[in-house]
């Protein structure tokens, strides 16, 4: 995605005379996390001489960490969980939530169903998650 956000950016650029049109960017945060990705992004822009994204702009910026399999164990119920595994096959810490994954008990479609509302502890645990519904609201959703 890093790579694809400038043009992305200028797309969205191109077409934003519709206020209906925004901007969904979804980018793993691996061992980086949110600010430091955002500062990448923001990077890739100031590089190809593009204006920064503004506050007000309808674009958010979604960064699950360390991959978007932390987010769909946490809304599938797993605990605890926090953003320095790697919930993934080749982590050895990970490989439950990867095999639960692969195995379906734990689902993206799972996920989505939990996402509302809010567990209370999530902040403490999936900051990044935390963060990604604020940016989904700017987008008015």
């Amino acid at each position: 995605m890093l790579e694809r956000y400038v043009d992305a950016v200028r797309q969205w650029r191109a077409e934003s005379h519709d206020a209906n049109v925004g901007l969904l960017v979804l980018v793993d945060g691996d061992e980086h996390g949110v600010a430091r990705r955002r500062q990448q992004l923001a990077q890739k822009l100031k590089e190809s001489k593009q204006e920064p994204i503004a506050p007000s702009d309808p674009v958010a910026v979604i960064v699950p960490t360390w991959h978007i399999e932390t987010w769909i164990a946490w809304l599938c119920g797993h605990r605890p969980i926090d953003e320095q595994t790697r919930y993934k096959e080749d982590d050895e810490d990970g490989r439950a939530v990867a095999r639960k994954i692969e195995h379906g008990e734990y689902s993206p479609q799972r996920a989505i169903g939990a996402w509302a509302p809010p567990a209370t502890d999530e902040e403490a645990h999936v900051p990044s998650l935390a963060d990604a519904r604020g940016e989904v609201r700017r987008l008015g959703v």
